[in-house]
């Protein structure tokens, strides 16, 4: 299939943190068409999977803490875990993770006002742990 063979030609762990996320977003797409407790089980595949993403890209960052490319792909993979932590049901996780990655983008933001991505994301991120603690504060 399409995955196995993107896997098998990935030749950079770039590369491979790229098609996790692929793989990631597939499974999360299929749990928003699916009813049921199926759902949350191929929510948490999702995760499992930008887990994995993230352990990839994290490494790549500390290798080499200038390149904005993977220090983007990073906060995009963190922002995408946290959503889908909490679609799996697990907020207090993802509220953990989105503040993360809603730190280091704000400080990613301060440092460079003019890239546009990191301030949108930083606004992204906030808003995710603001839904996040209002869906726990309804939840009380």
């Amino acid at each position: 299939d399409a995955a196995s063979h993107g896997f098998n030609r990935a030749t950079t762990k770039y590369e491979i943190a790229n098609l996790l996320a692929w793989l990631a977003d597939t499974y999360f797409a299929e749990a928003l068409e699916t009813k049921g407790g199926q759902s949350k089980t191929l929510y948490r595949t999702a995760a499992d999977i930008r887990a994995r993403q993230i352990e990839l890209l994290k490494e790549l960052v500390r290798a080499d803490p200038k390149n904005e490319t993977t220090k983007l792909s990073f906060a995009t993979a963190q922002n995408a875990y946290a959503v889908t932590l909490g679609r799996a049901g697990e907020t207090d996780q993802a509220i953990r993770v989105q503040r993360d990655s809603e730190q280091s983008l704000e400080a990613s933001c301060r440092h460079d006002r003019t890239n546009k991505n990191w301030c949108s994301l930083a606004d992204q991120a906030a808003a995710n742990l603001e839904h996040f603690e209002k869906a726990i504060g309804s939840s009380d």
